[in-house]
């Protein structure tokens, strides 16, 4: 894929506008911010309490509020630059990884070559969601007192999970 059909892509660019427009007001929010103090209550037009926080999702509050009173949209603006800049830096070094591991098997003896394409083949056909269940099976476990009720009986019952828990 040459640089010109990305260029022509409807969705790839529709993708990379919403996520520079996201980049940029979480930069401009945070910028410009006066962190007031959020509103825990809300009034009505005879200045009587109308509802207590965490409110609802409305038009002053398009996705609702947390317990304080701060907006979910606002929350979820200013955190964008952490995410997609977390998600950049994490690209760039699976870059500079892949290119010195690549560089690396390059370099090795045609033996050990063959060795390892076989080994990465495994990883063409094993489903990336069994190494991700793997990996975050013990995670899963750690944080369980936040979990409700329902999911530490399915989590109990589960096999791979049984083994290894504590209780």
């Amino acid at each position: 894929m040459n640089k010109s059909s990305l260029v022509r892509n409807g969705p790839f660019i529709i993708g990379v506008f919403f996520l520079l427009c996201l980049l940029v007001s979480s930069y401009v929010y945070s910028f410009y911010d006066s962190y007031d103090q959020p509103e825990k209550m809300l009034y009505d037009k005879s200045g009587n309490i109308a509802a207590l926080a965490p409110f609802s999702p409305s038009l002053r509050f398009p996705l609702g509020s947390d317990l304080d009173g701060y907006s979910f949209v606002f929350k979820l603006i200013e955190g964008a630059k952490y995410t997609i800049g977390l998600s950049l830096i994490i690209a760039f070094c699976r870059m500079i990884f892949s290119f010195g591991l690549g560089y690396l098997l390059y370099r090795m003896p045609l033996s050990l070559r063959t060795l390892f394409s076989g080994l990465s083949n495994a990883f063409h056909y094993a489903p990336v969601t069994i190494f991700t269940f793997i990996l975050i099976a013990p995670v899963v476990l750690t944080f369980s007192w936040s979990y409700d009720v329902t999911t530490k009986i399915i989590c109990d019952q589960h096999p791979c999970f049984s083994s290894i828990h504590t209780k």
